[in-house]
């Protein structure tokens, strides 16, 4: 699904760098309509569409290349990607320089909205790949004698006294709903209904097997890690304490 998104998005882009370059629809650039005829005659219009045009080919590029990633399950795309982009901008903003497009005030420095808007576009590609990390990194898990508790965005703390039994298997059951919780790049994370089972905590990569399976006195647990080794280690360890 998120292959899918990243090939739509791509597709977007490059059709707007279409529209800019082949088709010469200035008008979709931001802040052209909003110029004077005086301001319009200072621009060199066919190169500052090249220059968008290879702006918008090079994001969309960056989603196909996320695309293929992605399908790859090459981990940690998200905040890769959105590192790109915040460098691209970076590099707009410093070419913008070269153009009068009513962004600066008369001394060349940029205008305050012009800066909010560049710094809202950065923090939300920050925030987005702090978000993604956060969803698609393996759960944090501390083991005792008496408990063991999952350091998660869904925390949870369970007793000894209420593990029944742990078990690994291949599969997961089929999702039938998602009541609270995630579903990004394959990372289930939060509480989900499952095909004969019920309702399930889950702290999963469905990409990579196998899973752990805990019974416990308040309901089913079902984690794993990123790789098998750290999984079955992990389930051996689990195993031996509990």
């Amino acid at each position: 699904m998120v292959t899918v998104a990243n090939l739509l998005v791509g597709l977007v882009f490059i059709a707007l760098g279409i529209m800019i370059k082949n088709l010469k629809w200035y008008r979709i650039i931001s802040g052209y309509n909003n110029m004077t005829k005086e301001q319009k005659l200072k621009v060199n219009l066919e190169e500052f569409g090249q220059f968008i045009s290879f702006c918008l080919y090079l994001i969309g590029g960056l989603f196909f290349l996320g695309a293929l990633l992605s399908h790859l399950k090459i981990p940690n795309i998200t905040p890769a990607m959105s590192l790109a982009i915040i460098a691209l901008i970076i590099f707009m903003l410093n070419k913008f320089k070269e153009f009068d497009l009513g962004y600066r005030k008369p001394d060349g420095t940029l205008k305050t909205a012009t800066k909010l808007i560049f710094a809202t576009i950065i923090i939300f590609f920050i925030f987005a790949g702090f978000v993604y990390l956060s969803i698609t990194s393996s759960p944090k898990i501390e083991i005792d004698a008496d408990y063991f508790q999952i350091e998660d965005l869904y925390a949870v703390k369970i007793e000894a006294s209420d593990i029944n039994q742990i078990t690994i298997e291949e599969k997961i059951p089929k999702r039938i709903m998602r009541l609270n919780g995630f579903n990004l790049a394959g990372s289930l994370k939060g509480h989900f209904e499952l095909e004969n089972t019920g309702i399930a905590r889950l702290y999963v990569n469905v990409n990579n097997p196998p899973f752990i399976y805990i019974h416990t006195s308040e309901g089913l647990i079902i984690l794993n890690q990123n790789d098998r080794e750290s999984t079955e280690q992990l389930f051996r360890k689990l195993s031996g304490e509990f």
